[in-house]
């Protein structure tokens, strides 16, 4: 049994026993793709207040076509960091990095964002009867 767990553990590990699978997610889960952005300050940050609202209504209408999934700063210890991060819907580092493009935290170079695609697993939902 030992060995049947460790084999798993190495297989969800492991990139390329992901590229013949379908749902990588461990079973029980479902899987989807999405993409996150993680935002940092650049050398500008000192001017990042400016475009703050600018920021949250660029958000808001990202959040609001279904595009953006949720947002929101990093905190330690319930204070914001100076760091945020969003998570896109879209799996498509392309498309995203064109809608991120306009966000005024950028545009504004107050911001610079990195983008990673994610696997979000979730556990799979019962069939009803």
């Amino acid at each position: 049994m030992l060995s049947i767990v460790l084999t798993y553990v190495y297989a969800m590990l492991t990139p390329m026993a992901h590229a013949s699978n379908a749902n990588p997610c461990p079973p029980g889960f479902t899987g989807e793709t999405r993409a996150i952005v993680t935002y940092s300050p650049s050398t500008n940050a000192d001017q990042a207040l400016a475009h703050f609202p600018d920021h949250l209504k660029f958000l808001e209408k990202h959040m609001k076509s279904g595009d953006l999934i949720s947002s929101g700063p990093m905190v330690k210890d319930g204070k914001p960091i100076g760091k945020g991060f969003g998570v896109y819907r879209l799996a498509d580092v392309e498309k995203v990095k064109a809608i991120v493009d306009q966000d005024p935290m950028i545009t504004g170079k107050v911001s610079v964002y990195e983008i990673n695609q994610w696997l979000e697993c979730k556990l799979a939902q019962a069939k009803k009867k």
